[in-house]
């Protein structure tokens, strides 16, 4: 009994031995562990961080190509409207001679009324030029 007594001791103490090995062993794993989450938990906020400079990247790119494309709409739209008050000076110019040479017709078409009533081969003579200045003037 007192072999038995022994052995048994023995075998609690190795049991023991065996314990505290595996205790160590699990306290290593678990800092491994604990080393690889960590290393990951890194890996994935630089992969985090890649993504979102490539998305800021692409944003800014596509950013600019709309700056561009409407600063060049805007530039087409700025010459047609700089066409547009051009043309608008043209036609009130026109407009301005038109009325121009209206007031001088009707001065003329006066002239000949009031030499209508005179009479002579002199006064038909002026009346066809004033006619023919007329014609040149429309």
């Amino acid at each position: 009994s007192l072999d038995k007594e022994k052995q048994l001791d023995a075998q609690v103490k190795q049991l023991k031995q065996v314990n505290h090995s595996l205790g160590l062993e699990l306290q290593s794993l678990k800092s491994e562990v604990a080393s690889l989450k960590a290393k990951r938990s890194e890996e994935v906020s630089l992969q985090q961080s890649a993504v979102v400079e490539k998305m800021k990247a692409e944003h800014s790119r596509e950013v600019e190509r709309l700056i561009k494309e409407h600063t060049r709409e805007m530039e087409t739209l700025t010459s047609q409207v700089d066409m547009l008050r051009h043309n608008q000076r043209s036609v009130d110019e026109v407009g301005e001679q038109l009325r121009e040479k209206e007031v001088q017709v009707k001065s003329l078409q006066d002239t000949i009324t009031r030499m209508k009533g005179a009479s002579g081969v002199e006064v038909e003579k002026v009346r066809q030029v004033l006619e023919r200045r007329i014609k040149e003037l429309e």
